[in-house]
C-alpha cells in the first residue's frame, strides 16, 4: 500500500501546488540549497542537495506516518532521510502558509 500510495500523492501535490503557493514562496523553496544528498555514493549527505519538489511531496506525504512500521523502516533508518523529512517539513511549516490562490 505504501508504495502505491506515495507516488499518487506526489502526483496530486503537484497538480495542485500552485493553487496552494504563491510564486514567491515556489521561488524561495527553490533558492534553498541546504539538503542532505540521498545519493548511495554521497558521505554523510554531502554535497548538499537543492530544493527537489519530488522530495518534498514524498516527505509531505508521509506526513503522519510517522509510527507506522514501514516509515521507522524507510526513514527513521537513516539519518539522511530523517534529517530531509524534519528539513522539507519545517521549511513547508515556516514558509507555506497563505492562502489557496483560487
Amino acid at each position: 500500500m505504501f508504495d502505491e500510495m506515495i507516488p499518487t500523492m506526489q502526483i496530486i501535490l503537484s497538480q495542485v501546488r500552485d493553487s496552494f503557493l504563491t510564486p514567491q514562496q515556489i521561488t524561495e523553496a527553490e533558492a534553498e540549497n541546504s539538503f542532505e544528498n540521498e545519493e548511495p555514493n554521497a558521505i554523510n549527505g554531502f554535497p548538499h542537495q537543492s530544493w527537489d519538489w519530488q522530495q518534498f511531496y514524498y516527505y509531505f506525504s508521509l506526513k503522519g506516518l510517522g509510527n507506522t512500521e514501514v516509515f521507522q523502516n524507510i526513514i527513521g533508518s537513516s539519518s539522511t532521510k530523517s534529517t530531509n523529512f524534519s528539513d522539507y517539513l519545517t521549511h513547508a511549516n515556516t514558509n507555506f502558509n497563505s492562502p489557496c490562490n483560487e
